[in-house]
């Protein structure tokens, strides 16, 4: 069994102290995984008294750490000559991060107890290829080495086989939704109650309940007990006879009702608004309409808003006028609606097909090339399609925006997580 060099025990009963740090892998190092493509994983390395990395070159080691524990994280890095834990000030430390996107974040570093410690947060995800320089008794040192977190390498045919979805993210409209409830009804001005002009007997009744008619058409045939000749009762508009009131040999008096036809090429969809809700909806705003048994949503808007609440329910019927063309929207079918109560741009938006959960993040993944990695996002608005990014990626950013749980489960499967 390999023995424990002598200066790392006496680091550990000089420094007990334990810090979280990074688990770190070779750049070379993959992991095949047939149903994906190849997933960084851990590289099994060198590690000091601390559990960081060890680096060494000639008399000069170096442990470096990454510490979180109740601070935004930073590095630490522990010195040594040979077997002996060094002064840090005796050290000048430089580091170079070079990220997904070629990204470079410059880390330079102070003395702080008995370590040197990055001036610069080093922000999540830590995935990265790093370069350090060490100038040390008036040489210099130099290291390389990668540490990758929630990163895979997918190939274009994996990308198109998999079903993966890569767009850009980019500015666009949220919109503030509001659900209701309420029915279909027919247009009011669109009924027509149709009465004879004289008193009589109905001698014939030539259309019934449900029949369409043409403006014009003769609906009844009437014999006037004034002049006991007849006459006709004909359509006043074209529509649909919503009821009948009409029986052959029956009197019939000038004040009755005989028909009552609706044109339903439009109708009405009434909703209802509660108090809560009701001073964000205003006339002329976007609504979709969803009926059952009709498969298309309908779209139109806010036409009307009534000026008082129903006594009940305390609810305000807003109300949508609905192209019925096809007949379709019957007077008393249950409705639902959208209402876009309010549409506000934002700089960056993905879908929300696009998040994800890593760790205690909201993520997405970032594509450049056939990297795929991990992106903790700070998230604002949303509506039914989009969410705003307020933080993590930038206008122009690749990222996957459909079965991204395949890149997850992918890296979680291969054990490519970071240690903390």
């Amino acid at each position: 069994m390999r023995s424990v060099p002598s200066f790392i025990l006496y680091a550990l009963l000089l420094f007990p102290v334990v810090v979280s740090g990074c688990k770190t892998e070779s750049a070379t190092s993959t992991h095949d995984h047939a149903e994906l493509g190849e997933t960084k994983v851990e590289e099994e390395f060198e590690r000091g008294p601390h559990g960081g990395r060890l680096l060494t070159s000639g008399p000069l080691s170096l442990e470096v750490t990454i510490f979180e524990k109740n601070e935004p994280p930073k590095f630490h890095v522990y010195a040594f000559k040979e077997e002996t834990p060094l002064n840090p000030a005796s050290v000048v430390l430089h580091l170079t991060l070079t990220r997904i996107g070629h990204q470079v974040d410059t880390i330079s570093f102070v003395p702080d107890q008995d370590y040197l410690k990055s001036a610069q947060i080093i922000y999540e995800p830590h995935s990265f290829e790093s370069h350090i320089r060490a100038e040390f008794e008036g040489k210099t040192y130099e290291w390389d080495y990668s540490s990758y977190e929630g990163r895979t390498t997918l190939t274009p045919e994996v990308v198109t086989s998999q079903g993966i979805v890569v767009e850009e993210a980019e500015s666009k409209l949220i919109e503030e939704l509001l659900e209701v409830r309420g029915e279909i009804r027919a247009v009011s001005r669109g009924i027509s109650h149709l009465s004879p002009r004289f008193s009589g007997i109905l001698l014939e009744a030539k259309h019934h309940t449900g029949d369409f008619v043409k403006e014009g058409e003769i609906l009844a045939l009437i014999e006037s007990n004034e002049s006991l000749r007849p006459f006709q009762l004909r359509a006043p508009i074209s529509g649909v006879i919503m009821e009948e009131h009409a029986v052959a040999g029956e009197s019939i008096a000038s004040s009755d009702t005989i028909y009552v036809i609706a044109d339903l090429t439009q109708v009405w969809g009434d909703f209802r608004v509660y108090p809560n809700d009701l001073e964000k909806v205003k006339r002329g705003q976007k609504i979709t309409v969803r009926v059952e048994g009709v498969s298309l949503p309908l779209h139109s808007s806010i036409s009307y808003i009534a000026p008082y609440a129903d006594e009940r329910t305390r609810a305000v019927v807003v109300r949508a006028v609905i192209s019925n063309t096809d007949g379709l929207l019957r007077p008393g079918l249950f409705a639902g609606a959208t209402i876009i109560v309010d549409e506000k741009p934002v700089s960056v938006a993905v879908k929300k097909t696009a998040l994800q959960t890593f760790r205690d993040w909201n993520v997405v993944f970032r594509n450049v090339g056939d990297t795929f990695e991990i992106a903790p996002v700070t998230l604002g608005r949303s509506d039914a399609i989009w969410v705003e990014i307020k933080e993590g990626l930038l206008p122009g950013m690749r990222y996957v925006s459909d079965n991204s749980f395949l890149l997850k489960a992918d890296i979680l499967k291969s054990g490519a997580t970071h240690d903390h």
